[in-house]
């Protein structure tokens, strides 16, 4: 749960979004990208090399274990590795 409200989360093919409602307000605190058919805004999709992703970015990641993780104001990216291929990408708010 982000906080005092209530957490939906809302299911579909490729992705996932996370909504945090405190009764008059809602905010989307969390996207994961699960499959090919959605991508972030730079187009960056699961089955994305490493390469297309530092393009993307840049080098500005931390690594941890199988994840480059970028800052983004308040919320970090997360992409995770596996034999140069993006696999998984979420994009969460920081708690």
């Amino acid at each position: 749960c982000y906080g005092d409200g209530n957490d939906t989360n809302y299911y579909y093919t490729d992705f996932t979004l996370y909504i945090w409602d405190n009764g008059t307000s809602k905010f989307t605190y969390g996207i994961d990208i699960t499959g090919p058919g959605a991508a972030t805004a730079e187009g960056i999709t699961i089955g994305s090399t490493v390469d297309a992703l530092t393009a993307a970015y840049g080098t500005g990641y931390v690594e941890e274990v199988m994840d480059y993780v970028y800052t983004v104001g308040e919320c970090n990216m997360r992409f995770t590795i596996s034999g140069g291929i993006v696999t998984y990408i979420s994009y969460n708010y920081n708690l």
